[in-house]
């Protein structure tokens, strides 16, 4: 008995969960609207954070959508897809640049192309320094499996990289003390790396 009242009670709120066709089914207002929800834009992270291809293809349909406060997010979680896995979050990059390039460029689009993505790493004031070499360590172990586009990407994080070292080096960086494959990066999901 117990048991049939526990799964009257969660059915609800798994029915109530967000799926990726409510996104793309829905005009811009009320993308905007259901993200709003945290438990919505929470489900969108997490899925493509883990990069879950059925997440992955709505990013080009929301980023005009997206509340500013859920930016971050949402950047953290392509880059965090990308060195989880390479060619399917590249395939969602060179969606959102088409997206850039039919519609134009703007403030909200421009943070999700691959230009922008292809640059990130671990936030230096937050993660520690460990962090930043692991992060490029295993995006130069699957990016080049991703064929020209996964090249590219590293080869445009490669300069960041270098930059980082040139500024460290005249100004040593106050790195921060969080371990981002222990804090933000986990998940029950394969990965690529190895």
């Amino acid at each position: 008995m117990k048991g049939l009242v526990l799964f009257i009670l969660t059915v609800p709120l798994f029915a109530n969960a967000i799926q990726p066709k409510d996104l793309t089914s829905a005009d811009e207002h009320h993308k905007y609207l259901l993200l709003q929800n945290p438990a919505n834009s929470k489900q969108l992270i997490r899925g493509v954070k883990s990069s879950q291809p059925i997440w992955l293809a709505v990013v080009p349909d929301i980023i005009d959508s997206l509340p500013q406060s859920q930016n971050h997010a949402l950047m953290n979680a392509l880059a965090a897809s990308l060195i989880r896995s390479a060619p399917d979050t590249l395939h969602t990059l060179a969606e959102v640049d088409k997206v850039i390039a039919r519609e134009g460029h703007s403030s909200q689009r421009d943070k999700f192309g691959s230009d922008i993505i292809c640059v990130y790493v671990p936030d230096p004031d937050i993660y520690n320094k460990q962090s930043v070499k692991e992060y490029f360590s295993r995006a130069k172990a699957v990016l080049p499996q991703a064929g020209e586009a996964g090249r590219s990407c590293l080869e445009i994080m490669g300069e960041l990289i270098a930059e980082m070292k040139r500024d460290n080096q005249k100004k040593p960086y106050k790195w921060g003390d969080k371990d981002y494959f222990k804090s933000y990066y986990p998940l029950n999901v394969p990965t690529e790396t190895p």
